[in-house]
């Protein structure tokens, strides 16, 4: 059996799970590939666009404020675990929809008319408290004008 190379050990390792580049260099790295494999091999995945970290933090921040209903400060939590670089994680919070809208979207979708739970729910996902204050307010006065007539 001949030994696999860098680019066609990263590329099963893609096929399994899409991975950021430094997910990847460490991947290779600890695998027992040398860094004058691993460049190389880097360098290739990400020139025919196999590897791009932009697309990929994008997806998942998406992924992660719409379907888990994160907020801002849990996805970037996530993406700098996962190994993002600093400026694309900024970057593609930015590009999210409003934070405060998607506290509501959540305490909606969630069900949540308790002060007390939408505040811990929220926190949970890591909301900012700012965030966290405005959905309470908005909460209270939706709870409190549906019992004014």
């Amino acid at each position: 059996m001949a030994e696999q190379t860098a680019l066609g050990f990263a590329i099963e390792a893609l096929r399994k799970k899409d991975l950021f580049e430094s997910e990847t260099r460490t991947l290779l790295t600890e695998r027992g590939f040398l860094a004058a494999d691993v460049d190389p091999a880097i360098q290739r995945l990400r020139s025919q666009g196999v590897l791009n970290d932009m697309r990929l933090a994008s997806r998942l921040a998406n992924n992660l404020a719409n379907d888990k209903r994160w907020g801002d400060g849990r996805i970037r939590a996530q993406l700098n675990e996962r190994g993002a670089d600093p400026q694309t994680i900024e970057q593609v919070v930015t590009e999210l929809a409003p934070e405060p809208e998607r506290a509501q979207s959540a305490l909606y979708k969630a069900h949540k008319t308790s002060p007390a739970s939408a505040a811990r729910y929220l926190a949970a996902r890591g909301f900012d408290e700012y965030v966290v204050q405005e959905a309470l307010e908005r909460l209270i006065e939706a709870v409190s004008g549906t019992f004014t007539d």
